[in-house]
């Protein structure tokens, strides 16, 4: 149970962490228009597919999530494809020469 709610607070957390980057983003007058849209969409739809927090007199509330382990590789995949993204975008990526 603990694990759960440990993995709820870390989808927030990076739900908010990246709400924070993107909307930095369409809030910046050089960020073309529409550019962020979707991926605003995206983190604002994980509030809709977030499993529900269920509570019973004398249990603590525990979010009951159905981890797909099939799925790892790709979001790892993606995990470092957004990181190496953000270090570009940011000017952190490593320079040669």
């Amino acid at each position: 149970m603990f694990k759960n709610i440990m993995i709820a607070a870390a989808v927030a957390m990076l739900q908010r962490a990246m709400c924070q980057i993107f909307g930095f983003c369409l809030d910046h007058e050089e960020c073309p228009d529409g550019v962020c849209d979707e991926v605003l969409t995206e983190l604002d739809s994980l509030d809709d597919d977030s499993p529900v927090v269920t509570m019973a007199p004398g249990l603590t509330q525990a979010p009951n999530f159905d981890i797909q382990w099939d799925q790892i590789n790709e979001l790892v995949q993606a995990g470092l494809a957004f990181i190496r993204a953000l270090r570009s975008f940011l000017g952190l990526s490593n320079k040669v020469g």
